[in-house]
């Protein structure tokens, strides 16, 4: 199922970006935003039960969300163990997972992020964005490093930064930096949905 996923997820991104220069734009974000939501999992109890397992600190709340924008097996995260965030949030466990999973490989300490869940269409663009489904979240600080004024100087705070995002394409779908594009000039945006890393990151 995981390699079927990657398959179609390729295949889709391949999509959207060709789409967005044809007459068939329309045909194939109408097709993309139906046929995402049936392929999100929310990942059961066993999602659950892992992120018990690291510490983290939050309750659940089914699935929640609309037939449009689905959240699929939703948590309300509270906090972590030896980790300050910002603010709670929610997201879908598999995503809360994989955040997890980064902030705890690249040794985070502390974050703030902007938001995560937002039934709401990419900017500049008819394709859902993965916020709408609970996949990804906006991370605006790592470690006291602001992404909007520290991101690609040479100073501790912008090699910090350029760590954890490296680190972030080990977990997350698509990883979208300043470098990417003027949207994404004071934040990353993480997200579990359709792409294939680092690489859709540069294309976008």
């Amino acid at each position: 199922m995981n390699l079927i996923n990657a398959i179609i997820g390729v295949s889709m991104f391949c999509l959207m970006t060709i789409g967005a220069t044809t007459l068939f734009s329309s045909d194939l974000i109408r097709l993309f935003n139906v046929f995402r939501p049936v392929l999100l999992d929310g990942g059961g109890k066993q999602c659950i039960s892992s992120l018990r397992e690291r510490d983290v600190k939050f309750r659940t709340l089914g699935n929640q969300g609309s037939d449009t924008c689905p959240v699929m097996n939703a948590v309300r995260v509270e906090g972590f163990k030896n980790i300050v965030a910002s603010s709670p949030f929610v997201l879908s466990c598999p995503t809360a997972l994989k955040l997890t999973n980064w902030l705890q490989d690249a040794q985070v300490k502390s974050f703030s992020h902007m938001g995560t869940v937002n039934c709401r269409k990419m900017r500049g663009s008819g394709f859902l964005s993965e916020h709408s489904f609970g996949t990804a979240i906006d991370i605006s600080k790592v470690d006291g490093a602001d992404i909007k004024s520290d991101w690609g100087s040479n100073s501790f705070k912008g090699q910090r930064l350029a760590e954890t995002a490296a680190i972030a394409c080990k977990h997350f779908s698509n990883v979208l930096t300043p470098e990417t594009d003027r949207a994404h000039h004071d934040h990353f945006h993480l997200d579990t949905g359709l792409g294939v890393g680092c690489v859709s990151s540069q294309l976008r």
